[in-house]
């Protein structure tokens, strides 16, 4: 009978649509099918929401399941563990029988306790049932050790680029490293940074002390030192040709050779008294990075 009356509440409908259609031109059935094509999209896309909801909301139906089982095991495990106690107390020291409903009271209270204090928080959801995050909830919390640990890593470096010992054009940069990079690859990185050679220059820390390629650029610094390293060109070890490198090279006959040994003989009765050291300034901007250190304030 239901059956019989949906079928003709389908009829009297097409009747009624076929009859509306009837009375409509070309451009206006165009129109209404258009809207009828529009409002069925409409329809579906309200019930693939609708859908969508319902998934979601079975899923946290089941993991609320799945919580209020974990909940009752436990409060299972805690009441067996209960009555384990209370049958290990020996019989002088049991209460009498006007004190069990304050024990009864207590065992209550700290069970409530627990169980309130290991409950998760349950989540907010505004009127669109889209839940809301709390900026704490997103925190990622870590160990006391891990994060002191992190703390001394170094993470990033700044350097300081001159061409020359004595010149006054600084260039600055800074590098993000990670926690295995060594000097090696931050010198090759900054020299072709700047397009500069790998092999006429090195690294210096702010102490004025050379920083060794391979060397793991954690191990760098000392501690609550500044994470500051200056690129500056390779110091010669040794400036002077040894006397033994112009003798060989020196003129063995000939006009050249009586004058340079002339020369050389009043050069070794002078010695050195006539030449003038070099100032302090001078001398402080020879090594890299210790005018630098020695000026600032």
């Amino acid at each position: 009978q239901r059956a019989g009356t949906n079928s003709m509440a389908h009829s009297d409908d097409s009747d009624d649509f076929a009859s509306e259609l009837d009375g409509l031109d070309l451009a206006a059935c165009r129109a209404r099918i258009a809207g009828l094509l529009a409002e069925r999209t409409r329809r579906e896309d309200s019930t693939q929401r609708v859908h969508v909801k319902m998934q979601a909301l079975t899923y946290e139906l089941a993991a609320r399941r799945e919580e209020a089982a974990a909940w009752r095991q436990q409060l299972q495990g805690k009441y067996k563990q209960n009555m384990q106690l209370e049958k290990e107390v020996p019989d002088a020291l049991v209460p009498m029988e006007a004190a069990v409903d304050y024990y009864q009271e207590r065992l209550r209270r700290l069970i409530e306790q627990e169980l309130s204090a290991a409950m998760p928080r349950r989540p907010e959801v505004n009127h669109l049932g889209i839940r809301i995050l709390d900026e704490r909830d997103l925190m990622v919390h870590k160990p006391a050790d891990v994060e002191r640990f992190e703390q001394a890593q170094v993470d990033t470096i700044l350097i300081t680029h001159w061409r020359n010992s004595g010149s006054e054009h600084k260039f600055h940069s800074s590098y993000r490293v990670s926690a295995i990079a060594t000097v090696t690859e931050l010198r090759e990185d900054a020299c072709t940074y700047w397009g500069i050679s790998e092999e006429q220059y090195v690294l210096w820390t702010l102490g004025n002390e050379k920083v060794q390629d391979g060397l793991s650029i954690q191990k760098c610094f000392k501690p609550n030192e500044q994470a500051h390293l200056i690129l500056a060109p390779k110091v010669p070890t040794n400036r002077e040709v040894p006397e033994s490198v112009q003798e060989a090279i020196r003129a063995k006959r000939g006009v050249k050779a009586r004058a340079a040994r002339k020369k050389a003989n009043a050069e070794m009765r002078q010695g050195t008294s006539g030449m003038q050291p070099d100032s302090f300034y001078e001398q402080m901007a020879q090594a890299p990075g210790l005018f630098e250190f020695m000026t600032q304030r």
